[in-house]
Formats: structure tokens, sequence, C-alpha cells
């Protein structure tokens, strides 16, 4: 199989006026019935950060740096970037036919997650692969798998680790837990898969790197989806704050290792509701900065591409993680 030419960035996608929540939420939705509480709530979370997310803008520029960074490294006509999102335009069937048809020349599908979820891998694969039927396109796909090994990335959340610990008041500095999170899913779709040991593994290596002792560490899940009645997988960040000021801690420091950049996850979930809850309970709070479209983010994107000629696809059916 030849060398990746096109590669296409999948995103989650956002609403970025507050006049597209409510169809960005009914395409989550999909078949289910919507909820009128959760969307009013939904509203209500978009408002709170402004009305719209800045979760595309963040996507598209680091896809334009990405084009530029391998152009720079290969030459121009090396690579071609793209985006395509789940929940908003542009999908994948309207980025698909947009590139070049050829049997031989495999697209790199890149989810903008660093740690393989076989969920999300599942909904990317599976809107590419109908977008790919539905085109007759030829190309075969080649998915990227976890990548939050990559040392671009790793030195990214330590030096932004280290910073965040820094803006922590003198008494707290000593005295403070960091905490990585990630979204949180069903626990019938983390059991049995690698997604929680990679977790893990990512904030051992960050914490590493950064020069924390691994005793101040803890991986904890964030943005469970309200309703339902099935467990999702925990310990949630918000129920382990209480904990924290009864070990005497003075400071807490998140990490959102499970995200790439701001929205709202981190906007309203971590810088406000978290926020709020650690100083109800007398704990200093500082969030990392996240990558967004940072150049060590970008560089580790450019080496998984250049990783992608050099691996055997997996099957198409499998997987990988």
């Amino acid at each position: 199989m030849g060398r990746v030419s096109d590669v296409v960035l999948l995103a989650h996608g956002a609403a970025t006026r507050q006049e597209e929540v409510e169809p960005y939420y009914r395409h989550i939705r999909g078949d289910l019935p919507t909820d009128p509480v959760v969307l009013s709530n939904l509203e209500a979370h978009y408002r709170a950060i402004g009305g719209g997310s800045p979760f595309n803008k963040i996507t598209e520029e680091t896809a334009q740096r990405l084009q530029e960074e391998l152009t720079r490294r290969h030459g121009a006509g090396s690579y071609r970037v793209h985006h395509a999102y789940r929940h908003v335009p542009p999908f994948a069937e309207e980025v698909l036919p947009r590139l070049a048809g050829s049997a031989e020349v495999p697209i790199l599908a890149l989810p903008m997650a660093p740690h393989a979820s076989r969920f999300l891998e599942h909904g990317y694969r599976g809107a590419l692969e109908a977008a790919r039927s539905a085109s007759s396109h030829p190309n075969p796909i080649r998915f990227a798998g976890a990548w939050f090994r990559e040392p671009d990335l790793v030195r990214f959340w330590a030096r932004s680790l280290r910073r965040a610990r820094e803006r922590l008041p003198p008494e707290a500095k000593g005295r403070s837990r960091v905490l990585f999170s990630a979204h949180s899913l069903p626990q019938r779709m983390v059991t049995g898969t690698p997604y929680a040991a990679q977790l893990e593994e990512g904030a051992r290596a960050i914490a590493a790197e950064a020069g924390i002792d691994p005793s101040e560490v803890e991986v904890c899940w964030q943005s469970a989806s309200p309703g339902g009645t099935e467990p999702w997988a925990g310990p949630d960040l918000l129920e382990m704050l209480p904990g924290l000021v009864s070990c005497g801690l003075r400071g807490v420091v998140v990490v959102p290792h499970g995200f790439l950049c701001d929205h709202l996850e981190v906007l309203y979930d971590l810088d406000l509701r978290a926020r709020q809850a650690a100083t109800d309970l007398g704990l200093s709070f500082a969030r990392a900065e996240m990558p967004n479209s940072d150049p060590l983010l970008v560089s580790a994107l450019a080496h998984v591409v250049e990783r992608s000629d050099e691996a055997p696809e997996a099957s198409p059916h499998r997987p990988s993680g």
C-alpha cells in the first residue's frame, strides 16, 4: 500500500453560536428523542461561555498549521490536510469527495483525541466508511492509533502542568493534588478496553516529565452525560474534591489530558463549575492550559502522520483500543 497523501483530522465538532446549540444536540441524539431539560441546560452552559465554543476554529487552525509543518518538512504537495466533524459541517461525506481518488494512496484518519477509544473510533470509522461507500471513493482508509505517548505532546502537558502549579498561592503549592481528567464514558464502553490504562500511562508520563511525584497525581473522569440509568466511568472529578479537603490539601491542579483544546467541557465544566466547587470547599484551583494549536501539538501530529507511512494498516474492522 502506498504512502499517505491525504490526512483528515477528525473531531467531534461544537456549536459556534447560540442558535446552533439545538441542531447540534439533535444531531448527537440521532434517532433518539431529545430531552428538553438536557437541551435547556446545554443552552445555558453555552451562554455561560459566551454563546459559542472555539472548538471548531481551533481545529481548523491546527489543520492549517499541520499543513504548513508537513510542507516545511516534506515539500509542497507531499501531504494535504483536511478536517471533518461528526456533528457539525463539514461532515465526512462532504470532505471525502474532495480528496484525490486512488486505490494505491491511503487516507489517514487522525482522530483529535490522543487516547484510542473504541467508542470514538467506531463512530469516526463508521462515518468515513459510509461516506466512502456512498461516493464510491477508491482510497483505502488508514486509522491512526493512540498517540498520547508522542514526546512533544508529553512535553507540552508537562510545561502546562508546571505553569498551572505556579499559579497556585504559596500556601497551596506544597499541599496540592494534580488531577488528570478525561471525558467519562459509560462503564460498559471502558471495561475490557485499554482506554483507562492509556489515561493512567499518559498521566504518569506527563507527571514524570514535569518532575511531579506520582503520589501527588490521580486520574479521574469528568462531564458524564446526565440522565440514563447505566453507570459511567469514575471517579468523577467533582466527587473527588471533598476528599482532597479531608486529606488536608489546600489546592488542586486539573490537567484535562483527555482533551486537546478549549471547548465546553473545559471552559464550562472545569473553568466555571469545577472551579466554583473547589472554591466553595476552600481549595485553590488551577487548570493547565490546553494544547489548542500550539507548535508542540502540531509537531506531535506531524510525527503521527509520518509514522503512519511506516506502519502496516490494521484490519479495517478492528479498532485499536
